[in-house]
């Protein structure tokens, strides 16, 4: 009887793929190990989708990644925390939150101009850029939005339900983030040659997750890993937040 149809045994060509990976110690990949993966799309050209390259704007590239689904989302749990904190025992009769309304698309559009706006030029503190004074007098803040209704958005931005929240550490953020990674990957044609980068996002505040690395120009922040263009675009990413868990 031929047993050969019930060798169970390693061939000499199977033994060959076998990569030792009990082995903590780093090597140089050779061999059958080292893969590569055959670029195909030489039709597409590298570049933002769909868009006539001379006629854009700065306002239309943050459109492509901050759509209306994330404007709606913005909207709608920053609606409902506040006014889940309002039905709280908790709030005075003189809180800021007693004057709360509803917000909407317009008004969060401005919110984001602001905190970007802020984000670029630096006052000592975020109440100043309503100051009169003339040392810190702001002309293009206050005509945006008062300083009470900027304050109690900042306060009331939500981008998760409470409720949906499980004890994952970037649950409040998981789905804004998740929609912007599908917008960042759909607005840009990747070309062949991409990079798998590691980052710091910079955070000196109180994090769970806050990482320290001497070897940044930022030591403290958010690690995240990234899959980028050769021009530093980002495609994909994986936000460290702990041993076990990424994003």
């Amino acid at each position: 009887m031929d047993a050969s149809g019930d060798n169970n045994e390693p061939t000499e060509d199977e033994d060959a793929d076998v990569v030792d990976i009990s082995s903590n110690i780093w090597a140089a990949v050779s061999g059958r190990s080292l893969k590569t993966f055959v670029f195909t799309d030489h039709h597409s050209i590298p570049g933002i989708s769909n868009m006539e390259i001379s006629s854009i704007r700065p306002i239309d590239l943050f459109g492509l990644m901050v759509t209306d689904e994330v404007y709606a989302l913005i909207v709608l749990q920053t609606n409902l925390n506040a006014n889940q904190s309002l039905s709280r025992s908790t709030v005075t009769r003189r809180s800021r939150m007693k004057k709360w309304d509803d917000t909407n698309v317009p008004e969060i559009r401005k919110f984001l101009g602001l905190v970007i706006y802020i984000a670029i030029i630096k006052y000592p503190a975020i109440s100043l850029y309503w100051k009169t004074n003339q040392f810190y007098k702001n002309n293009f803040v206050p005509h945006v939005m008062s300083r009470n209704r900027f304050q109690l958005l900042l306060k009331c931005i939500h981008f998760a339900g409470n409720a949906t929240i499980e004890g994952n550490r970037l649950e409040k953020v998981k789905y804004l983030l998740d929609i912007l990674e599908k917008n960042f990957v759909s607005a840009r044609i990747p070309g062949e040659i991409l990079a798998v980068d590691e980052s710091m996002i910079p955070w000196r505040g109180r994090l769970q997750f806050r990482q320290f690395n001497p070897g940044k120009s930022h030591k403290y922040g958010v690690k995240v890993y990234k899959l980028c263009a050769t021009n530093g675009y980002t495609y994909t990413r994986s936000i460290y937040a702990g041993k076990f868990e990424h994003t």
